[in-house]
């Protein structure tokens, strides 16, 4: 395996999409899109979000993709501090998850945040997704609330998670 972190550019979007159809995400997100849509919607949202992908031998095989918290986080949400992001999710190809990837691309989005100056990351995730809370303490994020939001995980809680650089 040899993989490369680098921030996405558009015409990374059709491989982007397919780790997010692998994972469930389109289904979840999108709900009824077909890819072709989804890969619009993906062009137009490219403005105001930074996509970050994890490639091996030129194939997407992971993505992360964050925004400014204030964009994205409303009430019941307090964003006590200006100037954070917001980490809108990660996906790994199921061929390679269980290998450090997701871990790898969450450093490589810290750094990238970092660097754009944000003072912090905010970072949501679904109460049974053991995994990715395991990650989010493990990356030094400190929960903050747990919360349900019916649109998006019905019969679970979510956890917000802050990290502060």
């Amino acid at each position: 395996m040899t993989l490369k972190l680098r921030i996405a550019k558009k015409s990374d979007i059709p491989g982007i999409v397919n780790v997010m159809d692998k994972v469930g995400y389109t289904k979840f997100r999108f709900k009824k899109m077909s890819l072709n849509k989804v890969q619009a919607t993906l062009q137009i949202e490219f403005s105001n979000r930074t996509f970050l992908v994890c490639v091996d031998n030129k194939n997407i095989i992971g993505y992360a993709i964050f925004g400014p918290a204030e964009a994205f986080l409303n009430p019941p949400f307090e964003i006590k501090k200006k100037n954070f992001a917001y980490h809108l999710g990660i996906g790994i190809d199921p061929d390679y998850q269980r290998k450090g990837i997701g871990l790898l691309l969450t450093e490589f989005m810290e750094k990238v945040i970092h660097a754009e100056k944000y003072k912090g990351i905010y970072s949501d995730v679904s109460s049974n997704n053991t995994i990715s809370l395991k990650l989010q303490k493990k990356m030094g994020f400190v929960e903050i609330k747990r919360y349900s939001d019916s649109k998006r995980t019905k019969g679970t809680r979510n956890v917000l998670f802050k990290k502060e650089f």
